[in-house]
C-alpha cells in the first residue's frame, strides 16, 4: 500500500508541475504578445523619422537574438523523456527564469517606445512653438549670436 501512495503521490507532483508549467506558458504567451505590440508601435512611431529608424532597428535585431535564445530554454524545460532528463523543479527553474528575461526584455522594449514618443512629441512642440510663437526663435538666435561674440572677443 506505501509503495501505491508513493506511486500516486509522485504522479500527482508530476501533474500539478505540469500545470504549474502549462500556466507559466500562458504568461510567457502574454509577455511576448506584449512585447510584440511595443515593437509595432515603434515601427510606425518611426515612420518619417531617419534619426530613429537606427535606434528601432538596433533594438529588434538584439531582441530577435534574445528572444531565440529564450525560445530554445523553452522548448528544451517543456521537452520531457529521454531528451531532457531534468525534473520538475529543474524544469519549473528554467521557466521561471524564462519569464524574467521576458519581462525584463518587455520593460526594456516599453521604455524605448515611451522614449522614442516623447522625443517625437518633443520634437513637434518646437515646431508649434516657432510657428505660434516667433519670437522665442529670434531671441534664441540673438542669444546665440551674443554669445558667440563673447567668446570670439575673449582675450587672455
Amino acid at each position: 500500500i506505501a509503495a501505491i501512495q508513493t506511486e500516486i503521490y509522485r504522479g500527482l507532483t508530476e501533474v500539478n508541475t505540469a500545470i504549474q508549467n502549462a500556466h507559466s506558458l500562458v504568461y510567457a504567451w502574454n509577455i511576448i504578445t506584449r512585447i510584440t505590440d511595443d515593437v509595432i508601435a515603434i515601427d510606425t512611431l518611426v515612420v518619417g523619422h531617419p534619426e530613429l529608424i537606427l535606434i528601432a532597428n538596433r533594438t529588434e535585431a538584439a531582441l530577435i537574438d534574445r528572444l531565440v535564445g529564450l525560445k530554445d530554454y523553452l522548448v528544451l524545460s517543456i521537452t520531457g523523456g529521454r531528451v531532457n532528463l531534468m525534473n520538475g523543479v529543474q524544469r519549473t527553474s528554467l521557466i521561471n527564469h524564462v519569464l524574467t528575461e521576458l519581462y525584463i526584455i518587455q520593460g526594456m522594449v516599453y521604455t524605448i517606445r515611451h522614449q522614442m514618443t516623447m522625443a517625437l512629441k518633443q520634437g513637434w512642440l518646437k515646431e508649434m512653438i516657432r510657428e505660434y510663437f516667433p519670437m522665442v526663435d529670434y531671441y534664441h538666435r540673438q542669444n546665440t549670436q551674443l554669445a558667440q561674440r563673447i567668446i570670439n572677443n575673449f582675450h587672455f
